[in-house]
């Protein structure tokens, strides 16, 4: 199936187009040899730096020329599209040059717009290719994707992208699997979203910032309970409810990151058991059609039911930080 980069969580789309859009001699940047010197020179603070070349391996050279094919069509496209431009605007000066009161001129003019529309249409479909989410080809994809830094669950995703990616299906089997994909797109971004909520609380739960409004506590209660003017009482008793908010607070985001924890658990497992299903899926080739769509559809409510729980913890961990 044909996959584009608008069809991926976007991050990781991004980290794609920054390698394969890149200019010819720095193809997937990491430092190939694709053509002139086997070494690189710059300059830094320490001077003249000489940086030797690697030579690609196979599945680069494969991603290279599929990337070079894919550049010809996207010059021939622009050119069609310039030439759509100029044909219209000859027309208009055409148009112009008569008088399309009369109906020889009119008719001429008819003649002359759709013959050269029909021509223009027959070659565009050979010059012009369609291409409205950017399409990557398998071997550009299998060419990238072993470069880029990825966590355990990203690797998931995109080991799922490489299968779906290298299947043939029916229409109705490539609704399931881009209903599947939209759901681990979905199910990605909540990951990434939940991991940036543990990131921002961890810094809140310095063991030692606990074991200092624990001994808060225990020093407020003490002078609570040596005062005997009422006005200080009063006092105390609300610096020591101040105090036990604080510590029910943090008590709440450590059961906070727990959560976090658990669930980034659980999208890992729902990422692997969506690349399981699709390599049996795979295996199993003789199945019947239908067969193949109910199990495609049933992958995909089971990837809808994990984003969903997700998105239902990160909302309450949301929830959880505004307390």
């Amino acid at each position: 199936m044909r996959i584009g980069l608008a069809d991926l969580e976007p991050e990781i789309a991004q980290k794609l187009a920054d390698k394969i859009n890149a200019p010819v001699p720095d193809y997937l940047r990491d430092n190939i040899q694709w053509s002139g010197m086997p070494f690189q020179i710059g300059w830094n603070d320490k001077g003249i730096q000489v940086k030797e070349k690697r030579q690609p391996s196979e599945l680069e050279r494969r991603g290279y020329t599929s990337r070079r094919i894919r550049r010809r069509k996207e010059k021939k496209s622009r050119q069609s599209r310039n030439v759509a431009i100029l044909w219209f605007l000859c027309l208009g000066l055409f148009s112009f040059s008569l008088n399309l009161s009369s109906l020889p001129s009119l008719a001429l003019f008819l003649m002359v717009w759709l013959g050269g529309s029909a021509i223009f249409m027959g070659l565009s479909r050979f010059l012009l290719p369609i291409d409205p989410k950017n399409m990557i080809s398998q071997e550009e994809m299998q060419a990238v994707i072993p470069l880029l830094k990825l966590d355990r669950i990203e690797h998931l995703y995109v080991d799922i992208i490489l299968q779906i990616s290298s299947m043939d299906e029916t229409k109705e089997q490539s609704k399931s699997l881009r209903e599947t994909l939209s759901h681990i797109n979905q199910l990605l971004g909540t990951s990434r979203q939940l991991a940036q909520m543990k990131t921002s609380i961890i810094p809140l739960l310095d063991n030692n910032q606990i074991y200092d409004l624990a001994g808060e506590r225990i020093n407020l209660q003490k002078r609570l309970e040596a005062a005997q003017d009422n006005t200080a009482r009063e006092a105390l008793e609300q610096s020591l409810k101040i105090c036990d908010e604080r510590i029910s607070s943090i008590r709440s985001l450590k059961t906070g990151v727990e959560r976090i924890e658990a669930q980034q658990e659980a999208i890992l497992q729902a990422m692997a058991s969506a690349r399981l299903s699709i390599t049996r899926f795979q295996a199993i080739p003789q199945l019947e059609t239908d067969e193949k769509v109910r199990s495609l559809s049933d992958t995909a409510d089971q990837i809808r039911l994990y984003a969903s729980a997700a998105q239902k913890t990160a909302v309450e961990i949301q929830e959880l930080r505004h307390q």
